[in-house]
């Protein structure tokens, strides 16, 4: 142990082993290399506390002094176990330890807030120590899998947090079906409205069979959502969806078409790419700013009920609407108008 004899020594002393032991093992630690020695202590460490019990106290003791060592030896010695013990946990599981992966989390630091993050590890590195070094806090990070599950759970423990961070870690090759799962759909297709970051973790892994269905309809109704939403003062929310659903009022497919043609666009709604996914995504951006060209025009039944539509909560019932509406169904036009005519009573 280079220059760590004395936290060797804490470490024995912690668990309570007697002193001419110690001296014994220093003594036969001394010639050995710093990764057999290493292996000896945890071994030993092990037998001391199944001896006394294996008093909770002295695991505690043991860690403190271990990742507060000066010389960093024992805190990569515990980097490369930790490494080496997630990378057999995900072969097991069937991902790639370093494969991206999308983060949602809850009760996040001292404002037990809500959030999320695209994670992309790089070569060296892996989910467990992507997800530790996005913090600026120590942390300690367990992470668990329950079987069946498109998922990895983990909670991790700050000082801004000492009950615990909840976090659900969705890797690219089971994107699609944490998507199609029960249990994360409705979070999932929620991020995909709101965030850029989430649509292209979902797009790149193939993740969205919805879209795949109708990619047309899909780009138009994400272009939509995301113009709706694009207010950054809150208390003119409803004044820009109010807009947004007189603009939406005078949308006709067929304009549009020509609006990309127009623009030299590759693919059009009637001449989409052969790939569902570029197809949703270069619409989405053109739909987006077809906008800024539209007339916002006069409130009618029409445009109350799209706007009715645009403030829904409940986006399972209002995108497959939103996207009957953008591909000029008749029926759905109907329905709109008496929704309209119904807020207007």
């Amino acid at each position: 142990f280079p220059n760590i004899d004395d936290d060797v020594r804490d470490c024995l002393e912690a668990v309570e082993m007697d002193e001419e032991d110690i001296d014994a093992f220093l003594e036969n630690t001394s010639e050995m290399e710093d990764d057999e020695a290493y292996e000896l202590l945890a071994e030993k460490l092990g037998e001391v506390m199944e001896e006394k019990g294996t008093k909770k106290e002295f695991k505690d003791k043991v860690f403190d002094i271990m990742t507060s060592d000066a010389t960093g030896f024992f805190s990569d010695e515990f980097v490369r176990d930790n490494t080496e013990f997630f990378k057999s946990g995900c072969d097991m599981l069937g991902i790639q330890p370093d494969e991206d992966c999308l983060v949602m989390g809850t009760d996040i630091g001292w404002r037990n807030l809500d959030g999320f993050m695209v994670l992309e590890p790089d070569s060296e590195g892996t989910i467990a120590e992507s997800i530790l070094q996005s913090q600026r806090t120590d942390m300690h990070l367990r992470i668990t899998h329950e079987e069946g599950v498109p998922y990895l759970s983990a909670t991790a423990y700050t000082h801004d947090s000492p009950t615990g961070e909840s976090y659900t870690i969705v890797p690219a090759s089971w994107a699609r079906k944490a998507f199609e799962s029960k249990v994360l759909h409705d979070d999932l297709n929620n991020l995909l409205m709101a965030s850029d970051d989430v649509r292209d973790f979902l797009y790149e892994n193939s993740a969205v069979p919805e879209l795949e269905k109708d990619p047309v309809a899909y780009g138009l109704m994400k272009g939509t959502v995301n113009h709706a939403t694009a207010c950054y003062n809150p208390a003119n929310m409803k004044a820009h969806v109010q807009k947004t659903a007189k603009q939406l009022a005078q949308f006709r497919f067929g304009d549009f078409e020509t609006y990309c043609r127009e623009q030299g666009a590759c693919c059009t709604p009637m001449q989409p790419y052969d790939d569902p996914y570029s197809t949703a995504e270069t619409l989405q951006d053109y739909m987006e700013d077809y906008f800024y060209t539209m007339k916002e025009g006069k409130e009618t039944a029409l445009s109350k009920g799209l706007e009715k539509l645009l403030l829904s909560e409940d986006g399972s019932k209002a995108i497959p609407k939103l996207k009957g509406y953008l591909k000029g169904k008749q029926s759905v036009i109907a329905e709109l108008k008496r929704l309209g005519r119904e807020d207007a009573r």
